[in-house]
């Protein structure tokens, strides 16, 4: 199979239809920056309110990248605490597990990067005696591809866990159906955060329970 692209079709690419791709892609990748933007605030300054009321230390790293997911971690670990006087190390796994899925997706966008070179100048050079190296970047980016896969999934089920733990802080009543929507649409997440951050049912209910 031949790999090398044909540079007479990008040649007759019409570049008004080209331009107005670009065009497109550039808007979608602003809105879509704009709403992240958006969302990382509104978790922000819910993670910050929540962990500076229940006397966290170091709320401000809900707005650093990689401490958040730390304090993220650490708010879930004080519920899970106060309910069973112990807890799992979520902000050591949530952390760790954020640094490697970032490094291996780094990794990714390298060898993409290499593969892309390798196949513009096989196309300029109409040499396939380089394939081989072709090759060895495609199965590096299989690789990559199911390391951040697998990565993604675990990291996936200790958020969603932590996520749990935090939401009971919040209501014990409507943490399973607030956790259903989250895992289907993770948008919702930096928002629930912010509307619940004045919220300590949880914590009120677990004191009564003690006392009765």
């Amino acid at each position: 199979m031949n790999i090398v692209p044909d540079l007479e079709q990008f040649q007759n690419t019409d570049p008004v239809a080209f331009r107005i791709l670009l065009l497109v892609l550039c808007v979608i990748s602003i809105i879509a920056t704009v709403f992240a933007l958006i969302m990382y605030i509104f978790e922000a300054i819910g993670l910050y309110s929540v962990a500076k009321r229940r006397g966290l230390k170091h709320p401000f790293m809900a707005w650093i990248p990689y401490t958040n997911t730390y304090l993220f971690g650490k708010t879930a670990e004080q519920y899970e605490t106060a309910v069973k006087g112990k807890s799992k190390n979520y902000k050591a796994i949530l952390l760790s597990l954020s640094i490697i899925l970032t490094a291996v997706s780094v990794l990714f966008s390298v060898v993409i990067y290499a593969l892309s070179n390798s196949i513009v100048y096989l196309a300029l050079a109409q040499d396939c005696a380089y394939s081989s190296d072709a090759t060895v970047l495609i199965i590096s980016l299989i690789l990559l591809y199911i390391a951040m896969l697998v990565v993604s999934v675990i990291y996936s089920v200790f958020y969603f866990i932590a996520l749990h733990k935090i939401y009971r802080s919040f209501s014990t009543k409507s943490s399973t159906l607030l956790l259903i929507f989250s895992i289907i649409f993770p948008v919702i997440v930096p928002f629930v955060i912010f509307a619940s951050r004045k919220k300590d049912d949880g914590f009120i209910e677990l004191n009564e329970m003690r006392k009765n």
